[in-house]
């Protein structure tokens, strides 16, 4: 994301991306994806997103986008409960 700093859960994503491979140098290709999808995104979605997708273990570069897309980033926003 040029011109920004990247935020610590997307640090975190790219730091699992590349751990969850046999060798690193494997996720690099999926890691420029992933960061390529974030490109002119708002830095908060951007981090509510990697967070999401830590949280469901999403280490790929197409499910990272579809999360994207279908604003699941959000878990309260898909429960029916309501709030207290």
């Amino acid at each position: 994301m040029p011109g920004s700093n990247p935020g610590p859960n997307t640090e975190g994503l790219i730091t699992a991306v590349l751990a969850s491979r046999p060798h690193p140098e494997q996720g690099f290709r999926t890691c420029l994806g992933i960061l390529r999808s974030y490109r002119g995104r708002d830095p908060a979605r951007v981090e509510a997103v990697s967070a999401r997708t830590l949280e469901l273990g999403v280490l790929n570069c197409k499910d990272v986008a579809a999360l994207l897309t279908r604003k699941r980033d959000n878990p309260a926003a898909h429960d029916s409960r309501p709030a207290p």
